[in-house]
């Protein structure tokens, strides 16, 4: 019973917190709700997990206009899930990284280009924002996870099939807390390369406008039979 009630509240603050978006510049979100579907997977277990990042997910397909978004944090949340339910004492952020590695820049790669249609630099710098969006997720739900575990204690966790899974010693949050700079680093270098990018851009477009403009402007024709540089003199 205590995993149907967790189900559908993870579902509910999944989806919720998928519609608070991160702009980090024109047309690149960051999206946390891969945070709640990661901490369901560790908590709940990774069938009912990937179900969250399932429904959570379906904010982002809204929000985006395809369905790509969704397709690729089901991915990622069904090769983490079932990463998790192999290893014996797995930590989700570096599964996020491996698949990320593995698995979703080339899908992310192949869906912009091939699906969308769109150009290789806005590729690859969606491809680099949503792999930097995904370990943080995965960051971010390996804190909760070792915060909440010390903070309630072991104990309280054993009526889970998989509590030696939340095992977390402080090494392992030591870690995690250096590992979360890094990151927190890696998305503020992201953000200015990409609002950089698509100030250059606009510039660029501007400018191009600017100069289509000028040409089709209508020139100036001098009247016939008058020479260059000419002037009609004035009798004395």
């Amino acid at each position: 019973m205590y995993r149907l009630i967790a189900f559908v509240f993870f579902c509910g603050l999944g989806y919720l917190v998928n519609g608070v978006a991160l702009p980090i510049s024109l047309g690149s979100d960051f999206l946390f709700g891969g945070a709640v579907a990661f901490f369901a997977i560790a908590v709940i277990g990774p069938v009912l997990g990937i179900m969250v990042a399932m429904v959570s997910a379906l904010q982002a397909a809204g929000e985006w206009g395809h369905n790509y978004g969704w397709m690729i944090q089901t991915l990622q949340a069904l090769f983490v899930g079932l990463a998790y339910s192999w290893i014996g004492r797995p930590n989700l952020l570096y599964l996020c990284a491996a698949f990320w590695a593995l698995i979703g820049a080339p899908v992310v790669w192949l869906f912009y280009i091939y699906g969308l249609h769109l150009g290789e630099a806005t590729a690859g710098l969606a491809m680099v924002t949503l792999a930097i969006n995904g370990v943080v997720n995965a960051g971010i739900a390996e804190l909760l996870l070792s915060v909440v575990v010390h903070a309630t204690g072991r104990r309280r966790w054993l009526f889970l099939d998989n509590h030696r899974k939340l095992e977390r010693s402080f090494a392992d949050g030591v870690s995690n807390l250096i590992v979360g700079f890094v990151l927190l680093s890696m998305i503020s270098e992201t953000a200015v390369f990409s609002r950089t990018q698509v100030s250059e851009l606009l510039s660029d477009l501007s400018s191009k406008a600017i100069r289509g403009r000028w040409r089709s402007l209508p020139k100036r024709r001098r009247p016939t039979g008058a020479p260059r540089g000419s002037r009609k003199r004035c009798a004395s």
